[in-house]
């Protein structure tokens, strides 16, 4: 670049022309988010202050990010951060960027655990290479009464996934597992829900009176009629006695 090119309205015409040649695609936008990025500044504001001068650090700066991406590293690596499900998300080298198409997952997600026929008070969800923890984090957003248990084998992912997961103030509900191979931890599958998130059970109420005394001594079919045949069979008092003394009036 040339130091003439010192406003913000050359650098993004000669940055997005640039573009245009190494084959970057949205080549005015990569510009306008580079340096945006550089300067602090959202894209409309870029428009408001086109003939802003940059300083000669600023332009060092927008210049080697040019340079890492023509030369094919990601936008999103650059700015630190994407967009997931209408939220932002950090990103770091070494660190996969969530695809646009993986919002189909969550949407689906979305749909199975809140539709009309989803009576779950407290679902859990359990994802394997959580990575940035996109999808994990934008499950626990959209659904309240969610817990999610997420794996990740590289530390740098898990960190990064439980830092996204503080941002998007959804880390209570969101645990984030370091394990080998990618596999969910042993307990997350058992996991209970924390304390008021719990349905309330109930015991079960237990018969009275008669019916509650035939229900426990009822006798096999053919042993019923053997023994009113026989008219030996006591009233049951006692639980279970009845089956025995069945038994008995069979081998009589």
């Amino acid at each position: 670049m040339a130091e003439a090119l010192k406003s913000v309205r050359k650098l993004i015409q000669a940055t997005a022309a640039f573009f245009e040649k190494r084959g970057v695609d949205s080549a005015r936008l990569n510009a306008e988010r580079l340096l945006g990025h550089v300067l602090g500044l959202a894209r409309i504001d870029l428009y408001l202050n086109h003939d802003r001068p940059l300083a000669p650090e600023e332009i060092d700066r927008y210049r080697e990010l040019v340079r890492q991406r023509a030369a094919g590293v990601p936008l999103q690596t650059l700015l630190g951060e994407t967009e997931f499900y209408g939220r932002v998300f950090q990103v770091e080298r070494g660190v996969f960027i969530p695809r646009p198409e993986t919002e189909r997952l969550v949407e689906a997600a979305v749909r199975l655990l809140t539709g009309g026929t989803s009576s779950w008070l407290a679902p859990l969800a359990l994802e394997i290479g959580c990575g940035t923890g996109a999808v994990a984090c934008s499950l626990a957003a959209e659904i309240p009464r969610l817990r999610v248990h997420a794996s990740e084998i590289d530390p740098l992912a898990a960190a990064l996934a439980r830092a996204n997961a503080r941002r998007l103030g959804v880390a209570a509900r969101v645990e984030v597992h370091e394990a080998p191979g990618a596999e969910p931890s042993p307990h997350a599958a058992r996991a209970r829900p924390p304390a008021g998130q719990q349905p309330a059970l109930r015991a079960p109420r237990r018969p009275r009176g008669a019916a509650a005394r035939g229900r426990r001594t009822r006798p096999g079919r053919g042993a019923g009629r053997q023994s009113r045949r026989a008219g030996r069979l006591p009233r049951d008092r006692a639980g279970g006695a009845g089956v025995a003394d069945a038994g008995r009036v069979d081998r009589a």
